[in-house]
């Protein structure tokens, strides 16, 4: 199953031109692999040739769009238009197979992907103010959006059921938040750029669990680490790795200096 976000990654729709000379839609793409038009530019070329959001996309030109990743669709249509700017897509909307050609022509990008964000928008106000916001695969956000982006203190649940209630900051998880895997661990504390990052708490699925600092998702600085029997280890860590330190029994007893062994 191909989920429309990777995991701790939050949503944004994919422009098909980058610049302000386009197609003029942006696109998501959903758990099937198939590229679904998200927003389409008021006045630009994909509304002048009858593209709606909703439609699903099939094939631009001689380049086929399923089964690819947000990035590959966007190459694949750079590819079409190489050899000349106007490309015909096939696409499926209300479940007929329907052609369209497209031209390209200025249009605002900001203003496309602003309504790219709020396509799966369910309840509430999804472009500035608290809504509701859920993906078919079942990708689900509930809290503040801010021009569109995910901004405050929100509640996301992943496709694959991992749950994140914390901070977001647009669009990012960022700030202090806990995230919990469905395996059963989880983590509690500071977050930025969707990693653990500052001090926090890892429990893991095993039962052991890890208090100290972080950096870039890693223990990096002083922390502990108390495995599932209750000894554990304190000390300073290193990319993960525990460098020096002292290791404890269940008691609080001294049993050894040096590096952190599991």
């Amino acid at each position: 199953m191909r989920s429309i976000l990777a995991l701790l990654l939050l949503a944004a729709g994919a422009h098909a031109q980058d610049g302000a000379f386009g197609f003029g839609f942006a696109y998501w793409v959903v758990t099937d692999g198939q590229p679904v038009v998200s927003a389409v530019a008021p006045g630009g070329a994909a509304e002048a040739a009858g593209l709606v959001p909703g439609d699903s996309l099939l094939q631009a030109d001689d380049e086929v769009l399923v089964g690819l990743t947000a990035n590959e669709v966007g190459e694949a249509l750079d590819v079409a238009r190489a050899d000349d700017p106007a490309v015909t897509f096939v696409l499926v909307r209300d479940g007929e197979q329907r052609t369209i050609r497209i031209e390209q022509a200025p249009y605002d990008p900001g203003d496309v992907m602003r309504r790219s964000r709020t396509f799966y928008c369910r309840k509430g106000n999804c472009l500035d103010g608290v809504g509701v916001w859920q993906a078919p695969d079942g990708e689900r956000y509930e809290g503040p959006f801010v021009d569109g982006w995910r901004h405050g203190e929100g509640t996301l649940v992943l496709a694959n059921r991992d749950l994140y209630v914390g901070s977001f900051f647009r669009g990012a998880i960022d700030g202090v938040g806990t995230y919990v895997w469905a395996d059963g661990g989880h983590y509690a504390g500071e977050i930025r750029n969707r990693r653990p990052e500052g001090r926090g708490l890892r429990v893991y699925a095993d039962g052991a669990l890890y208090t100290g600092k972080f950096a870039d998702g890693l223990p990096h600085g002083v922390g502990t680490h108390r495995r599932a029997d209750g000894s554990f280890w304190t000390g300073v860590w290193v990319d993960g790795a525990g460098v020096r330190g002292t290791d404890h029994a269940t008691d609080g007893t001294v049993r050894g200096m040096g590096p952190f062994e599991e």
